[in-house]
């Protein structure tokens, strides 16, 4: 077998369609629900905080945008701090994202990951108002059921990619499965997928 660079770069060059065999996908299918049932599950934990930290920070973006219209961040101490979801009605100290910078209050995070986080917060926005009695203020039930499994889905979506790339290295389905395994549960991905 020759690993020279025309060679890797031939078998890393990518077409169009994405396929898979079948037993890469229930493979992938099977930990993304496990990890999903994971992170819900956890005894011990804190279930109604799961938007914490940095995400706090990002996922502020939306609700500023698409529910306040203040890009000042003001509903911070009438909305977020006092939500039932948010860590302080759960003794988890809170960040607090915004920073001061030339007289004005801004969030020290980018907004890139809100836009990813975008359609699952508007599906959780669009079942807030229509199909219960909650406020649609974006620190509700089912925004923290349903933005955190924006992680989850792009994780789905990059171990199918990740199969695939390793299909092109020509990597059995043993190789596959430990390379995913190891992945998953040997690196931080799994930390953020069931705790961050």
């Amino acid at each position: 077998m020759e690993w020279g660079t025309a060679t890797i770069y031939d078998r890393l060059k990518f077409d169009t369609n994405l396929k898979l065999e079948k037993k890469d996908f229930i493979f992938i299918l099977f930990l993304f629900i496990l990890i999903t049932y994971l992170a819900f599950n956890i005894s011990g934990k804190a279930q109604n905080h799961i938007i914490k930290s940095d995400g706090e920070g990002y996922y502020a973006w939306l609700p500023a945008v698409f529910i306040y219209n203040d890009l000042n961040f003001k509903f911070y101490d009438s909305v977020e701090y006092n939500s039932a979801f948010c860590g302080n009605s759960q003794d988890v100290p809170m960040l607090d994202y915004r920073k001061k910078f030339d007289g004005k209050t801004m969030n020290k995070y980018y907004p890139g990951a809100s836009f990813m986080m975008l359609p699952f917060f508007l599906t959780a926005h669009f079942i807030t108002l229509f199909f219960t009695h909650e406020l649609p203020n974006g620190y509700s039930f089912w925004y923290f059921r349903l933005v955190p499994l924006a992680a989850f889905f792009y994780y789905f979506i990059g171990m199918l990619f990740f199969l695939k790339l390793m299909g092109k290295l020509q990597l059995n389905n043993n190789q596959k499965a430990i390379v995913i395994l190891l992945l998953t549960f040997g690196s931080n991905i799994i930390y953020y997928l069931i705790d961050a």
